[in-house]
């Protein structure tokens, strides 16, 4: 019965599509296929399917003089009329474009079937009325004396000769758009009445809807687009667990793995946040026209499957239920949206709920107040403020995830919600992970991203994260990852998941021409789909083993100068000083005073630094109880050049050219004295920023013991595995373990012996594989 219903809703889908053409060119079908041209003038910016994406800003053109944009239709039909949307800048160019049939793809013996004459106005459609009796398979437009160039191209016929299906395009589910050509590629805010077919497994439903878009930067300045859907009644959309009208197609245009926000709500879900969003990957058909690979989700709204908190309305004014509740955003794009507030400390809030035409004066300012009352807690009374104004949880639950995903925007824009009746303010869920993962060097593989000079909200959170509180917090948490070996997981989920994309992401790819192109601010470009899969795990090993070196508990002796934190006055001078000025006899009263550090990178210094070279010197005390219980010795630095460092006259750390975010080098523990010590460092400038600073950190034997989060290692889950350009490495093995390698089939093809802790194997072929290891057979997806 509901296979026979799906037909009947494809009939009445079908006479909607035509219909609505039909009050744009009365009587008339606008034709569909595939779309064909030759060479464009750019890949990227210039190719085919702008033609055909209804996007009026978008435009083909062609490479060569008498190149040309057309479609496949699939089979013969008869051409009525043709409606073009002229390149605003080459309007007078179009003058003797031609658009021509054939019968075959290379358009031997072409007929053509209108040629233009008059210059057609810029920013217009214009329509031509084709009076060619033949019908035809093959259509396009060229210019005989000019590049082609045009900015929408559309064909029509009689109504209803050209039959519309909904076919599933790879093992993906398909999601077809269909707004008549009325999607709004201006204002993401305007909702277009759509119908929204769903391919999947055998079986097509159509679903009434309106659409339009959404994002920020991604909206603004990317070619492929992201939308929202908001359907007439509430869907199970794809069988992701909310029941909900409002949902959301993600366009991945950055991300060119395509996986990383699912990657960052796979890590949500194990770091426990009390709502993970769901996502289906799939692809998307906008009017007709193939747009490419999607990440379906949901919209982050209040709903018991979702943000499960009260949802308020305008009854909501007594005592209680004026508290909650409420869904927020810390949001550096606040004053786009219709209600917001900022904090006194210039942090930005959306109210996302209750909605910005329902929600009070007075429940406005309730929250904007309690806000206030937070903020004001957490920067006089930080401990008091953890107890009774912020989770904890959530909020060290976010720091986490953030510095695992090494996200850019993390403190940008921060979801957040508070409940009814609960003073506290809980972090979550995450969200928009296109820029983490090094899509960009903006937080570089080892560096932390609550360092960097990023975010609307980082004065809060470092506030947080430098409580013993939060600590505690972090060392209970790091230590459930890697007794659930997070990282392992993560990496078959890259390995699983783009074993799925593979027909999906060579669609995209080939539909946007972005793969080996700069989108946005990537810094890793790759000629291949799996090269960024690769990258993407290599960068999770690191990123784990990286973290697990500075989640370890460091005292510091001697501390950075954080700006807007207690600075360090050091001596120093841009001259060029004594031979000797290193040494701790050396007399530096008559340097300079200030405090560090110094420099000019991101607007972190204290004292500034513009020279072609610095020499710096500071005393500090260690006493005897730090001595004794040494275990491993850190310098804290940032240095933008060169930098050589001297500890108590001993050259202690070299390093050659730049970092910009601070990094731990351990040094030799033996080179501490008890009592009075002498630091003393070089750095030197020749382009772009500058900065200096250095703090001495240590971790005692008894710390150390702490932060062994997983006890001896244990032969049956403590190494790692994953595949990295056709090899499998495995990390964590004991010198002269057996590995055996059998295809899925039980052959054994590849049997080694370790030789130390890593093992390297190539692998033939992409496939799965089976790796037997410490009695275990482990799947391996290649």
């Amino acid at each position: 019965m509901k296979r026979s219903l799906s037909i009947l809703n494809l009939l009445i889908f079908s006479i909607f599509i035509s219909f609505l053409c039909a009050q744009n060119l009365a009587d008339y079908q606008k034709l569909r296929g595939v779309v064909m041209s030759t060479v464009p003038d750019d890949n990227y910016t210039r190719h085919a399917y702008n033609a055909f994406d209804t996007n009026e800003a978008t435009s083909f053109m062609a490479h060569d003089v008498s190149g040309w944009v057309g479609l496949d239709l699939g089979e013969n039909f008869p051409i009525r009329k043709i409606r073009i949307y002229p390149m605003p800048d080459r309007n007078e160019q179009f003058v003797g474009t031609q658009f021509q049939g054939a019968d075959n793809p290379n358009f031997a013996n072409p007929v053509t079937l209108f040629t233009v004459t008059q210059t057609p106005n810029a920013g217009e459609y214009i329509t031509y009325d084709i009076t060619t009796p033949q019908t035809f398979r093959y259509v396009r437009c060229m210019n005989p004396d000019h590049r082609c160039s045009i900015a929408e191209l559309e064909f029509y016929t009689d109504l209803n000769l050209q039959t519309i299906n909904y076919p599933k395009l790879t093992n993906l589910p398909t999601i077809y758009l269909e707004t008549a050509g009325q999607f709004d590629f201006v204002n993401k805010e305007t909702y277009v009445p759509a119908k929204v077919a769903v391919s999947n497994a055998d079986l097509v439903e159509i679903f009434d809807a309106q659409v339009r878009g959404r994002g920020n930067s991604s909206w603004d300045f990317m070619e492929k687009k992201s939308f929202k859907i908001k359907f007439n009644a509430k869907q199970h959309f794809l069988g992701m667990p909310a029941k909900a009208k409002n949902w959301t197609l993600i366009a991945l245009a950055v991300d060119k793995t395509l996986l990383r926000n699912g990657l960052a709500f796979e890590m949500s879900k194990a770091l426990g946040f009390e709502f993970t969003p769901s996502c289906v990957m799939v692809d998307v058909v906008l009017d007709g026209f193939y747009y490419g690979t999607f990440m379906a989700s949901d919209n982050v709204d209040v709903d018991n499957n979702r943000v499960n908190i009260d949802e308020m309305t305008t009854a909501d004014v007594d005592p209680y239920n004026i508290s909650g509740g409420y869904q927020l955003e810390i949001d550096a794009y606040a004053d786009q949206e219709p209600v917001h507030f900022t904090t006194q400390r210039g942090v930005p809030f959306t109210i996302k709920s209750p909605d910005s035409d329902e929600i009070l004066p007075e429940q406005k300012k309730w929250i904007e107040n309690h806000v206030g009352v937070l903020e004001n807690s957490l920067f006089t009374n930080t401990n008091e403020a953890l107890e009774k104004y912020i989770d904890i949880e959530s909020a060290v639950k976010y720091y986490l995830h953030s510095e695992l995903s090494g996200n850019c925007d993390s403190y940008w824009c921060i979801p957040c919600y508070k409940k009814r009746g609960d003073d506290r303010l809980y972090f979550g869920p995450v969200w928009d992970y296109d820029q983490a993962f090094l899509t960009n060097e903006r937080v570089p593989r080892y560096s932390e991203t609550l360092k960097t000079n990023f975010g609307v909200a980082l004065e809060w959170f470092r506030k947080i994260m430098q409580t013993d509180t939060a600590q505690t917090v972090l060392r209970r948490l790091w230590k459930e990852v890697k007794s659930d070996n997070l990282q392992q997981h993560l990496l078959e989920y890259m390995d699983e998941n783009s074993a799925l994309l593979q027909q999906s992401q060579a669609l995209n790819f080939a539909r946007w021409n972005s793969l080996n192109r700069k989108v946005w601010f990537e810094d890793a470009l790759f000629n291949t789909y799996n090269e960024y899969i690769d990258f993407v795990k290599q960068y999770i090993v690191d990123r784990f083993t990286w973290f697990d070196e500075i989640a370890q508990q460091r005292k510091a002796i001697l501390p950075i100068s954080l700006k807007n934190d207690t600075a360090q006055t050091w001596q120093y001078t841009f001259d060029s000083p004594a031979s000797n000025w290193y040494t701790n006899t050396f007399d530096d009263s008559g340097w300079q005073s200030g405090k560090a550090p110094f420099g000019t990178e991101q607007n972190l210094q204290n004292t500034t630094w513009t020279s072609n070279q610095i020499f710096i010197r500071k005393k500090f005390y260690v006493n005897s109880e730090d001595l004794e219980a040494l275990d491993k010795t850190y310098f804290y630095i940032w240095h933008d050049e060169d930098c050589e460092i001297y500890l108590n006259n001993e050259l202690a750390l070299h390093r050659e050219g730049y970092i910009t975010a601070y990094q731990y080098f351990e040094f030799d523990k033996n080179l501490l004295h008890e009592g009075w010590n002498i630091l003393a460092a070089k750095c030197t400038q020749t382009a772009g920023g500058q900065l200096i600073d250095v703090g001495i950190y240590i971790t005692s034997e008894e710390q150390s013991n702490e932060t062994n989060f997983v006890d001896s290692p244990n032969k049956e889950t403590n190494f790692i595995y994953y595949v990295s350009n056709g090899n499998l490495i495995i990390n964590g093995l004991l010198s002269g373990e057996n590995v055996q390698i059998y295809s899925i089939d039980g052959r054994l093809f590849k049997q080694q012996k370790s030789v130390s802790s890593t093992l390297k194997i190539a692998l033939p072929a992409r496939g799965i594989y089976l790796v037997r290891l410490h009695g275990k057979t482990l799947k391996i997806i290649y």
